[in-house]
């Protein structure tokens, strides 16, 4: 169904880009190179190692990312471009005590993989907190 929106979306602007003129025609090519070029980077990632590992008794472990929009990858949790792998997983591993207080607890990061696009490309991790 992707690819038939992509094919459908292609023969739209090729027809616009005919009237309007051949500019917006290699953008639009350019574009689909790049949408293509990301389908096929999806497809070639295999299944996240976090996301559906059994959780180990004493730790909780979390696949993120930092980025724009959907992560390449399969995550369960999402950070905007700004975020450092080491603030992510300082905010994922913090617990709030039952007197009202924060605790960050010990902590794991285990960088899995980049992958440029939009407007800071994408980074993503696995995040393992050692529970008390």
């Amino acid at each position: 169904m992707r690819k038939l929106r992509l094919q459908f979306s292609l023969v739209m602007i090729s027809a616009i880009a005919s009237i309007v003129g051949a500019d917006l025609q290699a953008a639009a090519q350019t574009a689909a190179d790049q949408l293509y070029d990301m389908e096929k980077f999806e497809q070639d990632v295999y299944a996240p190692e976090g996301a559906d590992t059994p959780q180990v008794a004493g730790q909780k472990k979390v696949r993120a990312c930092i980025g724009e929009k959907r992560c390449p990858v399969a995550v369960q949790s999402m950070f905007p471009c700004g975020y450092t792998e080491k603030r992510a997983g300082r905010e994922l591993c913090t617990i709030h005590t039952g007197d009202g207080n924060t605790k960050v607890l010990d902590h794991m990061i285990d960088h899995q993989g980049t992958h440029g696009g939009h407007q800071c490309g994408y980074s993503w991790f696995l995040v393992t907190c050692l529970l008390p």
